[in-house]
């Protein structure tokens, strides 16, 4: 493998850690919703301000909400750009470069 390949899969590797990362953070900013959300429940209903069983269905329903959210959102487009990532390997392999890191990553 000469050093053009090598660099061709450098950008490839770099831009599937980019899809992973930007998944991991999707995960990470929902959780803190559902927890802000849970919080707020929480405290509502030890101050007597909401019943417990109201409480308990606007969390359900911000939790099913946000799996959602993420599954259909961010889950899909990451499985769509790891198929884009395995199309550009597989243009590698026939000797044609990878896109720039610029266009790999751009959103």
């Amino acid at each position: 493998m000469d050093l053009d390949q090598d660099r061709e899969l450098f950008k490839l590797q770099v831009a599937a850690q980019h899809y992973e990362s930007k998944l991991q953070m999707a995960y990470n900013m929902y959780i803190a919703a559902a927890v802000g959300v849970m919080f707020f429940a929480l405290t509502a209903v030890v101050s007597n301000q909401m019943p417990l069983l109201v409480a308990m269905g606007m969390f359900a329903g911000c939790f099913v909400t946000i799996v959602l959210v993420v599954a259909i959102l961010y889950v899909r487009d990451y499985h769509k750009n790891i198929k884009k990532l395995d199309e550009h390997l597989k243009n590698l392999e026939r000797g044609q470069p990878a896109p720039s890191l610029a266009e790999l990553t751009k959103d």
